[in-house]
C-alpha cells in the first residue's frame, strides 16, 4: 500500500505540473462558486431565522408570555402578577398588556384590529417598538386621548404590501375616529408611526393604561396577557416554570410558540436552497467526471503502458483522486480567504435587506466545515470512479485502442 500511495503521489504530481493549466484553473474555480453556494445557503438562511426571532422577541411576544389558561378572560390583579412575575430569579422585566378591540375608518377604508393598553414606560423595558419609529414620538405614562399606529394601520403615505389592510394615508398628527368594541367612539390623535418590517407587529396600536382607565374603567387592573423579558443568557424553560407556579390558572409559554407562525416561510425557503445545494455538488461533481474522462481518453494508451509496466490499478486509481484532491484543495481554500474576508465584511456593510429586515450572515465554523466536507466526498467520488472503469479495459486493448 505504501508503495502505491507513492507511485500514485508522483504520477499526481507529474500530472498537475504537465496538466493544462486553464482546464485546471477552470475547475478551481467551479469548485469556488460551488463551495460558497453550499456555505452561503445555510448562513442566509440562519441569518433570517436569527432576525426574526429577534423581532419576534423585541416586538411582538417578548421571552415568555403569560396569559389566563382559560378559566377567566384576563388575568386579576395583574399589578401583583407582574410584581411576582418580576422577583423571579431570570426575569429582567414584566409588562402587562390589554387587548381592546377597535374599528377605524379613513378616506372610505376601514381596519379592524385591536388596541394595545400598556405603561410606555414599562412596555419599553420589554419591547423595542419605540426605536422602529418613522414619524413622531412614543407615548408617554401620562398621556389620553393619543394612540400610536404601526405602518401595517396608518400607511402613512408609504408603498404598502396590498395583503395588509392598510388605511394607507394616516400620519402622526392626524386625528382619526376610532369606534370601540363597546361601541364607543373616541377621537385619537395619532403622536406616532412605526415600522419594524414585522407584519404581525406592523399591525398593532398602542394607547397608555391610563387611556384605558378611561375607556374601561372596569379594566384597570388587569391584563390579556403579560410579556417578560428574560435576562440576557438564562433559559427560559426553568424561568417559565417558576412562573407556572406563581398562582393557580395561568397558561405560559415561551417565544419560541410565537415565531412557529412564520417558520413555516423559513423552512420553505430551507427546502428551496436545499435542492440548490445539490444541484451545486452536482456540477462539482460532473466537473471533476469531466476533466478525469478527457484525460483518461486522452492517456489512454499511456495508462496501458503504465499498467503494463507494472504500475497497479490502486496506483492509477489513487492518482486521479489525488488530482482531485489538489483541485478540491485548492478551490476550498479560495473560496474560503473569499467568503470570510470579502464576501462576509461585504455583506455587513450592505446587508442583504428582506421584508423582515436586514440579514447578517451569520459565520459559523460547522457551515464551512460541512460545505469542505460534502465538497472533499463529491471530488473524490467523481474522480476514482472513471478511473476505476478505466482500469477496467484489458491492458491489451488500451494499448491497441490508444
Amino acid at each position: 500500500m505504501g508503495r502505491s500511495l507513492k507511485v500514485a503521489f508522483f504520477l499526481a504530481g507529474r500530472a498537475i505540473g504537465r496538466g493544462h493549466v486553464r482546464v485546471s484553473i477552470l475547475s478551481i474555480s467551479v469548485m469556488v462558486l460551488v463551495y460558497i453556494n453550499i456555505a452561503l445557503g445555510p448562513a442566509l438562511i440562519d441569518g433570517l431565522v436569527d432576525l426574526i426571532n429577534h423581532k419576534v422577541r423585541t416586538t411582538l411576544s417578548g421571552d415568555i408570555v403569560v396569559q389566563s389558561d382559560g378559566t377567566t378572560d384576563y388575568l386579576l390583579e395583574a399589578g401583583a402578577l407582574v410584581s411576582q412575575i418580576e422577583a423571579v430569579d431570570g426575569v429582567a422585566a414584566a409588562v402587562p398588556l390589554t387587548l381592546v378591540g377597535y374599528q377605524v375608518r379613513h378616506e372610505g377604508r376601514q381596519f379592524t384590529s385591536t388596541l394595545t393598553a400598556a405603561d410606555p414606560d414599562d412596555y419599553r423595558s420589554v419591547f423595542a417598538t419605540a426605536d422602529y419609529l418613522i414619524e413622531g414620538s412614543f407615548l408617554e405614562p401620562e398621556d389620553t386621548g393619543q394612540v400610536v399606529l404601526g405602518i401595517g394601520v396608518a400607511g402613512a403615505d408609504r408603498e404598502f404590501d396590498s395583503s395588509w389592510a392598510s388605511l394607507r394615508t394616516i400620519n402622526a398628527g392626524d386625528r382619526i375616529t376610532v369606534t370601540l368594541a363597546s361601541g364607543t367612539a373616541r377621537e385619537y390623535t395619532v403622536k406616532g408611526i412605526f415600522q419594524t418590517e414585522m407584519p404581525y407587529s406592523d399591525i398593532k396600536a398602542f394607547i397608555t393604561r391610563r387611556e384605558l382607565a378611561i375607556i374601561s374603567p372596569g379594566s384597570a387592573d388587569t391584563a390579556n396577557q403579560v410579556c417578560v423579558r428574560a435576562e440576557g443568557g438564562r433559559e427560559l424553560g426553568p424561568i417559565a416554570r417558576q412562573i407556572q407556579g406563581l398562582r393557580q390558572g395561568l397558561s405560559v409559554g415561551t417565544w419560541e410558540e410565537v415565531a412557529g407562525m412564520v417558520q413555516a416561510t423559513v423552512e420553505s425557503v430551507r427546502s428551496i436552497y436545499f435542492i440548490i445545494q445539490v444541484i451545486a455538488l452536482a456540477v462539482a461533481g460532473l466537473t471533476i467526471a469531466m476533466v478525469t474522462y478527457i484525460d483518461l481518453a486522452n492517456r489512454r494508451r499511456q495508462m496501458g503502458i503504465l499498467r503494463g509496466i507494472g504500475i497497479t490499478d490502486r496506483s492509477l486509481i489513487l492518482s486521479y483522486t489525488f488530482r482531485a484532491l489538489f483541485l478540491y484543495a485548492a478551490g476550498t481554500l479560495m473560496a474560503l480567504v473569499l467568503f470570510a474576508f470579502v464576501i462576509v465584511p461585504l455583506e455587513r456593510q450592505h446587508p442583504l435587506h428582506v421584508s423582515f429586515g436586514d440579514i447578517l450572515l451569520p459565520v459559523e465554523v460547522s457551515y464551512l466545515l460541512t460545505a469542505a466536507a460534502l465538497l472533499c466526498v463529491v471530488s473524490l467520488f467523481s474522480a476514482a470512479i472513471p478511473a476505476w472503469q478505466a482500469t477496467r479495459v484489458q491492458v491489451v486493448d488500451a494499448i491497441w485502442a490508444g
